[in-house]
Order: structure tokens, then sequence, then C-alpha cells
């Protein structure tokens, strides 16, 4: 779907306009908003898969965990 979308993306780019606004100005046909509408969907589901919050990191990055101080010991008598 990226590769048959990929001119009327470029298009839009170019002449800097939105898909809502182009379809208004019957620059893109109503297929082809509702195509590029579906496009960003499945964008967004991709990139929905990157967004983990830092306690979900903190297992993998010792940075982004939330930190303890360490106990102290007692001395021994």
């Amino acid at each position: 779907m990226i590769n048959e979308m990929a001119p009327v993306m470029k298009c839009l780019r170019d002449i800097k306009i939105t898909p809502d606004k182009a379809c208004e100005a019957e620059h893109l046909s109503d297929a082809e908003h509702a195509r590029l509408a579906d496009l960003q969907g499945l964008v967004d589901q991709v990139v929905a898969v990157d967004d983990f919050s830092p306690q979900e990191l903190g297992r993998y990055f010792l940075a982004a965990a939330p930190q303890q101080k360490p106990k102290r010991r007692e001395a021994a008598e």
C-alpha cells in the first residue's frame, strides 16, 4: 500500500497541503483520501509498538529505571 500511495503522498508534500484540504479542493479523490487514512492508521499502529514508559524500559536500561538508595548496612559490634 505504501508504494501505491507514495506518488500521491509526494505530491501532497510538494504542494504543502493536507489530505483533507486536497480532498476538499478536489485534488484528491475520496478513494485516495480513504487509502491515505488507512495507511496513516497502519503507520500509527507500527509506531505505537515502540511506545514504552520509563518503567517498562527500566529492566533493560538502568538509567531509565527509578533510582533506589542503596540499603545501609549496620556495622558489626
